[in-house]
């Protein structure tokens, strides 16, 4: 296991953040270890413009379930429980719907990566929607990932080959596009509403 500013930056050894079943309402994982003081400041030029911020706002770092992750928005620590489906972050706690809607399969492509050789531009993938509301992300060359739906414009993805959990927001340009944050670097979801 390697630090880096005191945060865990390996993937997590486990699909559900809590060690427990899929309906596991608590966190049964370590005491948090990640502090948001201690993470590294994101890039001056990461190539992300944050929608609906001052044009100098950029990136703030985060915790995100005990890792460091480089987000539009404020600074903020948040933990995820009920086996993947909910991110608590202080008193706010956004889950996935109790019962998911039916979602067809959709496709995406990325646009606008800093994850080389993983999700370069231009490369796409589809998202599969399982029984638990946990939808499968997935090409040709395997499955990436798992991506859960949360409040109208957010997600919660977990990507173990770029870090772990990732947070995703909805830009609201009048066609699908999500930017998507995580771990080791960021993209844009284009495609799948």
């Amino acid at each position: 296991m390697s630090l880096v500013a005191g945060c865990q930056c390996l993937p997590p050894a486990i699909d559900r953040p809590d060690g427990g079943d899929e309906d596991a309402g608590t966190d049964g994982g370590p005491v948090a270890t990640c502090r948001v003081a201690d993470c590294p400041a994101p890039p001056q030029d990461a190539g992300v413009v944050c929608p609906f911020r001052a044009p100098d706002a950029g990136l703030s770092p985060s915790c995100i379930a005990d890792t460091c992750v480089n987000e539009c928005g404020d600074s903020r620590t948040c933990e995820v429980t009920d086996g993947g489906h909910c991110l608590r972050c202080g008193s706010s706690v956004k889950c996935s719907e109790a019962s998911c809607m039916e979602r067809r399969r959709c496709g995406f492509m990325v646009d606008s990566s800093t994850c080389i050789n993983l999700l370069d531009d231009g490369t796409s993938w589809s998202v599969d929607q399982a029984a638990s509301c946990r939808s499968v992300i997935s090409n040709d060359g395997g499955v990436l990932g798992t991506w859960v739906d949360l409040d109208l414009g957010e997600a919660l993805l977990n990507i173990p080959r770029l870090g772990g959990y990732c947070t995703a927001q909805d830009l609201f340009t009048g066609v699908p596009r999500m930017q998507v944050f995580c771990p080791f670097c960021t993209f844009l979801v284009v495609g799948c509403d």
